[in-house]
């Protein structure tokens, strides 16, 4: 069936719409005391995400903990209406593992960490 919110919001879960791809959302409003019925449809257009850039990080090795290191986007590059870009840096320790976001995004594509240490075996 169809999934009912009790918000006013609407999320939806990282990476699961494609590129390049439309979704059309429907959002059908009951008052809760009445037969009012209220409904919006609109179309969600999907782009495709920026390509051709590499993150450096510099410097190369350190201490985890310790170490301060400058992570730096460069060379990303998007259709025009979707300039300007904004930069989000996440770490990963090893596959499978949580996901740990470092920054909120941000239109500077530099960041400056202290990261743990890394998985020995990757």
């Amino acid at each position: 069936g169809v999934p009912v919110l009790k918000s006013q919001y609407l999320k939806i879960k990282a990476y699961t719409l494609d590129p390049l791809k439309n979704y059309t959302l429907s959002c059908k409003i009951t008052a809760s005391r009445s037969q009012t019925v209220e409904v919006t449809t609109f179309t969600l257009a999907m782009n495709q995400p920026p390509t051709g850039g590499i993150i450096y990080a510099y410097p190369s090795n350190g201490t985890e903990g310790e170490t301060s290191f400058n992570l730096i986007a460069t060379g990303w590059n998007d259709t025009d209406e979707d300039y300007p870009l904004t930069y989000s840096m996440y770490y990963q320790i090893r596959p499978n593992a949580g996901i740990v976001k470092l920054t909120s995004s941000s239109p500077s594509n530099t960041f400056a960490t202290v990261l743990p240490a890394g998985d020995k075996s990757n």
